[in-house]
């Protein structure tokens, strides 16, 4: 996620062919092209998590091109004085 891009995709290409396991990969996912590959690879769902935040009319679109059934949203939060704040970007912002 601190990449801004998906790092691991011939791991998780290797996992979903060679498991059989249903895989939800997220992490650094902020564009189309990313959400293809994952896709294409077999992934079953995409974890999209800081575009919510920075792109949600974006997001909006995604979710209407891919379906609800392939895209969860996801958001980190962190506690800071008992008040839970959003972090984006691997950790690295707060929103």
């Amino acid at each position: 996620a601190k990449q801004g891009s998906p790092a691991q995709g011939e791991i998780i290409s290797a996992l979903v062919r060679d498991s059989g396991l249903n895989i939800e990969v997220g992490g650094g996912i902020r564009s189309k092209a990313d959400i293809e590959y994952l896709l294409t690879s077999g992934v079953r769902r995409v974890v999209l998590g800081s575009i919510c935040v920075s792109d949600p009319e974006l997001v909006k679109t995604w979710l209407k091109e891919f379906g609800c059934d392939k895209i969860v949203l996801a958001l980190d939060c962190q506690l800071k004085d008992g008040v839970p704040v959003v972090k984006t970007h691997g950790w690295q912002e707060d929103s």
